[in-house]
């Protein structure tokens, strides 16, 4: 959740030849694009030999599935409740192929519009470079996918609670949300 806000600091007080060298951002950037498309090929890899069996009480996940907008806007046009999500069950593999494309495809948007603003910003592009480089790679290192899937393939902390994620992932947290739970500035935590 504070991850950006301490990087951003970080970077505040790092010397401008460093946040404003354009070579280096990009260097940091390309070199994160290269570790993301290695752990996701090590995850497709691992989720590709996972069964795909949602009847198997072992290998099956509950996924909620939310109403449908146009379900949604004629309750909200008739004035009736709005409806109740769904529950279906998906195989480990389904739901894991699945959050690996919202991975990849938040990751990619986040890389198109990061470097587009780097050509755009000149030297001040830079530093968006290496920030999203230095949050990209920590937010991919504590992703559940790599826990579960690449952390047991290259042996490290393999059988250990670490690897070891439940199902559905918990959505992230984020800052608005850990306010409304009393984890904001002045709490007694």
């Amino acid at each position: 959740v504070l991850l950006s806000p301490l990087v951003t600091l970080a970077l505040a007080f790092t010397d401008k030849k460093i946040t404003t060298n354009v070579q280096l951002g990009r260097k940091l950037f390309y070199a994160y694009f290269i570790l993301f498309f290695g752990a996701t090929a090590l995850m497709q890899n691992s989720i590709a030999s996972l069964p795909d069996d949602a009847e198997d009480s072992e290998t099956r996940v509950e996924v909620t599935l939310p109403p449908s907008p146009a379900d949604m806007m004629q309750a909200a046009m008739s004035g009736s409740p709005p409806p109740k999500p769904d529950s279906t069950f998906v195989s480990r593999r389904q739901y894991d192929s699945s959050e690996l494309a919202k991975l990849r495809q938040a990751v990619i948007s986040g890389a198109v519009l990061n470097l587009g603003l780097s050509f755009v910003m000149k030297k001040r592009g830079a530093g968006i470079l290496i920030h999203r480089s230095i949050v990209g790679a920590i937010e991919l290192l504590v992703h559940p996918l790599v826990r579960a899937h690449v952390l047991p393939q290259t042996g490290f902390l393999a059988g250990s609670p670490v690897t070891r994620v439940k199902r559905p992932f918990p959505p992230p947290l984020n800052l608005v949300e850990l306010m409304a739970k009393g984890g904001g500035a002045g709490a007694d935590t």
